[in-house]
């Protein structure tokens, strides 16, 4: 859908430049500037078979309108394990600011799970997706 908005935009904009007039398109993704996580491992059987990684993460959002946080998380062979999509209702009119959040990970068996996140906008605009990495080390 992105994608057919931009073409569409673009071919408007050469349609108007070559009439002469001057377009100007801006286009305000939201980014992610800074992510913090701890822990990042734990050992088998930890915490009664799971484990929880406080995260946080710093972001900007030029039109102030964030809507949702995903996360996605998968095991050492990239096989899904998660994906939780959060709302983001209180940060409504927040040019940047800090999310906390916590994610968490089995540690019934050695594994290691990378974890991604990105926010989404009011405009379905995604940020850039930033990762981690959490080991149930023996």
């Amino acid at each position: 859908m992105n994608k057919i908005a931009m073409l569409m935009l673009a071919g408007f904009s050469m349609l108007c430049s070559s009439c002469g007039g001057e377009v100007a398109i801006v286009i305000n993704i939201p980014g992610i500037s800074l992510i913090y996580y701890s822990p990042d491992s734990a050992v088998p059987g930890q915490g009664a078979g799971a484990a929880t990684s406080a995260v946080t993460l710093d972001f900007y959002a030029p039109d102030a309108d964030i809507s949702t946080l995903t996360v996605s998380v998968v095991d050492s062979r990239g096989f899904p394990v998660t994906k939780t999509v959060m709302p983001l209702s209180g940060y409504s009119g927040a040019e940047s600011g800090t999310i906390a959040f916590s994610i968490d990970f089995s540690t019934a068996v050695i594994e290691t799970y990378t974890f991604s996140v990105f926010i989404t906008d009011n405009r379905g605009y995604v940020s850039n997706t930033v990762f981690g990495t959490f080991r149930v080390i023996g």
